[in-house]
């Protein structure tokens, strides 16, 4: 039996999603992101943006965007979140937004219980931090591969690496 419960993010949960969300990310990108980026990020701009998704989400998780939003939560505490948009038509891929485990439930199954959740089978792709080997790692394991194609964020500065998963 899993300790933690995966479902959709109520209002109620915004100000700690908003908080994990800001340590998730101080933690995973130190090193790949300028730390100047990641010490001005605002808890109160995530704890907004996360008190928006859970309010237009179903009790699926799915909002009106057809974005699947779901959180992992272990003793009513968040540990984990994931956001997929699906695509527009059956030929269309879904992308894989975001998924953030805090650090000290690495390698528990969290990652991979969120993934399965927000995923649906098929064609799938993401983008990932050039550099983030860890990240990396996880998605081939999960039969992700990058594909070559890269981008530059303009809002972070950094480049990312596209990883596609033909089957699911």
């Amino acid at each position: 039996m899993d300790l933690w419960v995966i479902r959709p993010p109520r209002p109620e949960d915004a100000d700690a999603l908003g908080v994990l969300h800001v340590q998730i990310w101080q933690h995973a990108y130190r090193g790949l992101l300028r730390d100047e980026l990641l010490d001005k990020m605002e808890v109160d701009t995530r704890v907004r943006r996360w008190r928006a998704a859970a309010e237009a989400v179903d009790n699926r998780g799915i909002g009106p965007d057809g974005a699947c939003v779901l959180a992992a939560f272990i003793g009513g505490a968040p540990v984990g979140m994931a956001m997929a948009v699906l695509g527009e038509s059956d030929a269309a891929e879904t992308e894989l937004r975001s998924l953030n485990v805090a650090p000290q439930w690495h390698g528990t199954g969290v990652a991979e219980a969120l993934l399965r959740r927000v995923l649906p089978s098929g064609a799938v792709f993401l983008w990932v931090l050039t550099g983030n080997e860890r990240a990396i790692a996880f998605y081939r394991k999960h039969g992700f591969e990058l594909d070559g194609l890269s981008r530059h964020d303009p809002t972070w500065d950094c480049t990312e690496l596209r990883m596609r998963r033909v089957h699911g």
